[in-house]
């Protein structure tokens, strides 16, 4: 728990990071943000929300993943050698899009509420996903909606 003033309005809101998954390939937490005067909740767009307007696409050339994700306009792509997976065989086939949902961590950085949200290539024999990049979305608070939004959204390959 903590406080700082993330609507900049120059008073602090009680921001509350609650851990809702932790294990084998899952880390997620869940922010909460409150009014530091009446403590109602202020409304954070989800990661779900956020995650609906993004594109990715994963295509398979032997060896090689070609990852494309496009976010607010900007195309990211990287690629990954199948073989360098930890828990995956060369021969595997994967879903043609990236996957999330197993690592969603929230946190307060600058004074701006932020949440990065790990992105894995699925193999379609139902092995365990594999960690391939990382969507960086800093929220700014929308006074009219009285909701925190997305307002930059980076994507990371974190092998380089």
């Amino acid at each position: 728990m903590s406080y700082v003033d993330l609507t900049g309005d120059g008073k602090e809101e009680a921001v509350i990071i609650l851990v809702t998954g932790h294990g084998t390939n899952l880390d997620t937490n869940e922010a909460h943000v409150l009014n530091g005067e009446n403590l109602t909740e202020i409304k954070i767009q989800s990661a779900e929300e956020i995650l609906a307007d993004l594109e990715t696409e994963v295509n398979q050339k032997g060896d090689e993943l070609l990852i494309k994700a496009k976010a607010q306009g900007k195309e990211y792509k990287f690629s990954k050698k199948v073989s360098d997976l930890k828990l995956v065989n060369p021969d595997d086939k994967f879903e043609n899009k990236l996957y999330f949902g197993d690592m969603i961590l929230n946190n307060v950085k600058d004074q701006k509420l932020a949440v990065d949200i790990g992105g894995f290539v699925k193999p379609t024999n139902g092995v365990l996903p594999e960690y391939v990049c990382t969507v960086h979305v800093t929220y700014k608070y929308d006074q009219a909606l009285n909701e925190f939004v997305a307002d930059q959204i980076e994507i990371t390959n974190p092998y380089e």
